[in-house]
């Protein structure tokens, strides 16, 4: 049940283990903080075993509504590892009598919060080249599904075509955003 004295915010993240989903909640969870506003989590890791099946991952998101929350944000970016776009589309509409937003995906039907991936990527491995004289940096990518990662990948692709550096696919590690993968990727440069 809402409180009427404040709004209600609810958060649709698909996973809240990992680094990754954790700093997404405590963030969206501090901004509540400071709008005074209360938040509800809705997330289907907490209640399936097997997030595999789709169907049953989307009804977990229904619980949320008009009747528990006053707005929506959704996390779209972390849902890229689930659903393709389309699936993504139908969810972040799906909400039609709240407000809606959307974290790290672009939708033309709602507003969404974006970082420009592209641009702090291009200028921190041009800052690696330039200012330190790096020519051999490695990368570890994101999930091929999520448009953030790939935006980054671009970008540290285009640095090295500008500043003539060879690309080197040995340096190029693939993560899933989790910390293990990335300690993977580590282990695998080191040897």
């Amino acid at each position: 049940m809402k409180n009427k004295d404040r709004p209600t915010i609810g958060f649709l993240i698909p996973n809240l283990l990992g680094e990754y989903y954790e700093i997404q909640s405590f963030s969206v969870n501090q901004s509540a903080v400071e709008a005074d506003a209360n938040l509800i989590i809705f997330s289907p890791f907490i209640f399936l075993t097997n997030i595999s099946n789709k169907k049953e991952f989307i009804k977990t998101f229904e619980f949320a509504g008009k009747e528990n929350v006053d707005g929506i944000i959704i996390s779209s970016g972390a849902m890229r590892g689930y659903f393709d776009i389309e699936e993504l589309k139908s969810l972040c509409t799906f909400f039609t009598e709240i407000p809606v937003v959307s974290l790290s995906e672009l939708f033309e039907e709602i507003p969404s919060v974006l970082i420009d991936n592209k641009q702090g990527m291009l200028e921190l491995i041009e800052h690696f080249v330039r200012d330190h004289g790096y020519r051999k940096i490695a990368f570890i990518r994101g999930t091929k599904s999520n448009r953030e990662a790939e935006l980054r990948f671009s970008a540290y692709k285009e640095i090295l075509e500008e500043y003539d550096i060879p690309f080197d696919k040995t340096l190029i590690f693939q993560g899933d955003f989790g910390f293990h993968s990335g300690q993977k990727a580590v282990y695998e440069l080191l040897d």
